[in-house]
């Protein structure tokens, strides 16, 4: 996906605050889909509406069901991402890829200078959920004193994951990394249609 020059540069510096993936966080055994996540969401003045969205894995698996989310910041700035839930354990994630923007990037958006993953921890699903995006900090300070734990690249401040999918998903089950890898929680409220 080609971003205009100025567009580049604006995300560079907001990419300071966030962690993409160069690989995605799921494979085929561990994609689910939760049919109650469809539907219109609010989180403040954003508004967040998933729709079903048949997606191959790779080249010798059959479709499966995904999300195209469309995603509308505070600032009412438009963005699609491909979206596709797993689960690890007992955790799941979603797993988010730009579609498509705005001419001006939205506030989600911009977690992703680098097209790739960005990978959201997911609550339970009903009337309400939570979504927390990765902490930089804590993420940081754990690649600090465990530098081959996940294969990472730095640019300036930031920071963002090289590592296999296999990596990935070592690094979400790690007993060992912080519990607070992933920032507080925001909570989307289901809109009523």
């Amino acid at each position: 996906m080609r971003y205009p020059a100025k567009c580049l540069f604006m995300l560079s510096i907001l990419c300071i605050g966030c962690i993409p993936s160069l690989n995605e966080g799921y494979t085929p055994e561990t994609v689910v889909y939760d049919e109650m996540l469809l539907g219109s969401w609010e989180e403040g003045k954003a508004t967040w509406i998933f729709k079903l969205k048949e997606i191959q894995l790779s080249s010798n698996t059959d479709k499966k069901a995904a999300y195209l989310l469309t995603q509308t910041d505070n600032n009412g700035q438009k963005a699609k991402f491909d979206a596709v839930m797993f689960q690890l354990g007992d955790q799941r994630y979603l797993d988010l890829c730009i579609n498509s923007i705005d001419e001006k990037f939205n506030e989600l958006a911009m977690f992703q200078l680098i097209p790739g993953h960005l990978i959201l921890k997911i609550g339970e699903v009903n009337e309400t959920t939570t979504f927390s995006i990765m902490d930089p900090s804590v993420l940081k300070k754990f690649i600090k004193t465990h530098p081959d734990e996940i294969t990472h690249k730095r640019k300036g401040e930031g920071i963002y994951l090289t590592g296999s999918t296999d990596e990935v998903q070592a690094l979400l089950q790690n007993a060992d990394v912080p519990s607070k890898l992933f920032a507080e929680p925001q909570t989307l409220n289901r809109i009523s249609e």
